[in-house]
């Protein structure tokens, strides 16, 4: 409870509202169990925070911020308000331009649980995600 994550991630479309959450219960896909879905039956509560860094033709870049940790949470969510991640073959979006969701873990602090020291590590976007963007901008 006490992790903190940030990601970030290149989804479809223009992403209207320069920040917002997703609130909505994600459960098992009743179409395909090896797939995640926003369910009202038999589901998990889910909270998911975002905010546009950048907008694109078609296009949009943002930072993400979990409230809870569901699996595949930020793919369900995005997918589900219409901005599915670039690349995302399972979640309903595919593009040319990367060959994986373009999502990526930015950040990620917790308090270590031998030491009680707050501890963060930082990553680069990867390189076929800088690829992406540096596209997207030239469009």
């Amino acid at each position: 409870k006490t992790a903190s994550r940030v990601y970030y991630a290149v989804v479809k479309g223009v992403v209207q509202l320069d920040n917002g959450i997703i609130d909505l219960p994600i459960g098992r896909s009743t179409r395909d169990r090896k797939k995640m879905a926003v369910s009202f039956e038999r589901s998990r509560e889910a909270l998911t925070r975002y905010k546009v860094l950048e907008r694109y033709k078609n296009a949009s870049l943002l930072e993400i911020t979990l409230g809870t940790g569901r699996t595949h949470q930020i793919r369900v969510h995005l997918s589900y308000v219409g901005h599915p991640i670039l690349g995302d073959v399972k979640y309903a979006a595919t593009f040319a331009g990367i060959n994986r969701p373009a999502l990526h873990a930015k950040r990620l602090a917790f308090t270590h649980p031998v030491t009680k020291k707050y501890v963060q590590f930082k990553t680069e976007l990867p390189k076929d995600m800088k690829v992406l963007i540096e596209k997207l901008r030239k469009s």
